[in-house]
């Protein structure tokens, strides 16, 4: 026997959209150290509906944010994002992170780059994470 939904809803924000916009930008944030709150995930989605016309909920701009029922749907739908508490910076590299270590890696940085010949051209410069 097959089931199908017995109510319709209507999404603001297409599954492309939502993939492209929040799942993968979601991700790219968080593996670049700038997660994203649920509540900066549902203002986003408020904006994204503003600027590209899409009728939305008169409940989302009474509250400033996409409804809470619109992030659970697509925490739902796009399974590999979830939410995590943040940690807190641990002590030890709190107190690693000072004027004396910090200039102690950049001068061992371009001592490095003089002894190899690297090119010190901004556009040979590389940010992985």
């Amino acid at each position: 026997m097959c089931y199908k939904k017995s109510r319709v809803t209507k999404q603001v924000i297409s599954e492309e959209e939502e993939q492209l916009l929040f799942a993968d930008y979601v991700i790219k944030s968080s593996r670049m150290f700038h997660g994203l709150s649920i509540s900066a995930t549902r203002k986003l989605a408020l904006e994204y509906a503003k600027r590209n016309s899409k009728p939305y909920p008169e409940s989302w701009d009474k509250n400033g944010e996409a409804g809470i029922d619109w992030f659970y749907g697509l925490m739902k739908r796009h399974p590999r994002l979830s939410v995590r508490m943040p940690e807190a910076t641990s002590l030890a590299r709190a107190c690693a992170f000072n004027r004396y270590n910090v200039n102690t890696f950049f001068n061992s940085y371009e001592t490095i780059l003089g002894q190899e010949n690297f090119s010190l051209d901004p556009s040979r410069v590389w940010n992985l994470a």
